[in-house]
């Protein structure tokens, strides 16, 4: 078996959501948490300091996928490119959401919270494959941040890190991936945060004498708290419909 697999580069991804649109237009997916091509965006740090992040993530088609293994024979691994796959034959909603939570990615999308609801997944657009085309995804990223093709060639070309940031470790499941990390922001013109929150503190001169401070001291501006900014972390799992539409808001 030749794995066949991704490379993402998070840097050039911009949130745009087009390979999700793509997927779900190619596939007659409708408007909805049937995501099969997840684009998430999060943001790390507090002002003046704060970094946005992106990624996008469909299966990633794991070299030792262990949601076969939970899914009591509703899911394998087929033998041309490592494709990870549903058997609809043998897929019930209570096997496949055992072999979502032991997927580290969180693969598998649910049409809703029922019990009996619909389970579907990336399929690595196998049906595109055997016309010797690239996954839609792919062939209709804008920036060029997702590439595809034989495990062993991506590795040639992007290098072998399988990890990124803020994702879980690949040690376990061996994602088919590649990744490639955003490069950390440098200051372009050096300036001083402390000295920029000192002065956004006070209000202008024009402003009516005695008025106060627009806040009191400087953590008050920079110290963000818990649960004020909902996605301030990467969250693959998700309690329900309505988290997973939560945190890919702007891909649908």
């Amino acid at each position: 078996m030749v794995q066949y697999g991704f490379y993402f580069d998070q840097g050039r991804c911009i949130a745009c959501g087009g390979c999700t649109t793509a997927c779900k237009s190619w596939y007659d997916i409708p408007p909805g948490p049937s995501k099969w091509i997840r684009v998430y965006e999060y943001e790390k740090g507090n002002w003046p300091n704060v970094t946005g992040y992106a990624v996008a993530l469909p299966c990633l088609h794991c070299e030792n996928p262990v949601c076969v293994d939970a899914a009591n024979g509703a899911m394998y691994k087929e033998s041309k490119y490592g494709a990870v796959l549903i058997d609809p034959a043998k897929a019930t909603s209570i096997d496949l959401r055992k072999a979502n939570e032991a997927c580290p990615y969180g693969a598998i999308v649910f049409d809703s919270d029922a019990m009996n609801a619909n389970a579907s997944k990336c399929t690595m657009c196998i049906d595109r494959l055997e016309q010797g085309l690239a996954p839609i995804c792919v062939l209709t990223c804008n920036t060029r941040a997702l590439d595809f093709g034989p495990l062993a060639d991506l590795q040639k070309k992007y290098g072998t890190n399988r990890d990124l940031p803020d994702l879980p470790s690949g040690d376990l499941a061996k994602p088919a991936v590649i990744f490639k990390a955003r490069t950390p922001h440098t200051k372009v013109i050096p300036w001083d945060a402390s000295k920029a929150v000192a002065l956004w503190q006070q209000r202008s001169p024009l402003a009516t004498p005695g008025s106060p401070p627009f806040f009191g001291s400087a953590a008050d501006a920079t110290e963000t708290p818990d649960g004020m900014i909902f996605r301030n972390k990467l969250v693959l799992h998700h309690k329900n419909v309505a988290e997973l539409m939560r945190y890919t808001l702007n891909d649908d």
